[in-house]
Parts: C-alpha cells; sequence; structure tokens
C-alpha cells in the first residue's frame, strides 16, 4: 500500500457492553493521555503512521498529550472544537 496510514482510535471503556452495542451516553477512556501518546509513538516508530487522532472516549488532554509526545516543539496550537460533541481540533 501506498500513502499515509492513520490511526484514530475509539478510547471509550465498552467493558461490560456487549459487542456493537449502541451507547448514547459519555463512556470514559480506557486508557490515559499518556498511554495514547506512547502508543503513537510506537506506531510512528514502528509501522510509520503518519496521522494520528482520538475518536470516542479521547478528549483534549488526550490530543495535547499527542501533539506533546509527536510534534516538534513550537508555540502551542490552538484548541478548537465541541467539547459536548466531542469534537476537537488542534490548529497550528
Amino acid at each position: 500500500a501506498t500513502g499515509p496510514i492513520g490511526a484514530y482510535p475509539n478510547l471509550e471503556d465498552r467493558s461490560g457492553l456487549a459487542p456493537a452495542t449502541h451507547v448514547d451516553r459519555h463512556l470514559p477512556a480506557s486508557v490515559t493521555p499518556l498511554a495514547l501518546a506512547e502508543a503513537a509513538v510506537r506506531w510512528r516508530d514502528e509501522i510509520a503512521v503518519t496521522l494520528v487522532g482520538g475518536c470516542c472516549g479521547s478528549s483534549p488532554a488526550h490530543l495535547r498529550e499527542l501533539r506533546r509526545a509527536l510534534a516538534p516543539a513550537g508555540p502551542e496550537p490552538v484548541l478548537r472544537g465541541d467539547p459536548a460533541a466531542g469534537y476537537y481540533n488542534y490548529l497550528s
């Protein structure tokens, strides 16, 4: 395959739910921001992942830790999104 490889993991703690169960409420993250960042560094180094984000269960803290671990040093980016919807983007 050619082109970028991305990872956009669902971080929700779905323990105790049947597979593919619809949930219309917040579920806590199953991994800490640091654990996600450490995994992303491994993905970058071992399989050349170039696009990384977080899906359900991710928070601004998860995205900040991803940036800290993966991005070159520089000014802190602006975080925009809809916290109520769980949607965040970092814009440099």
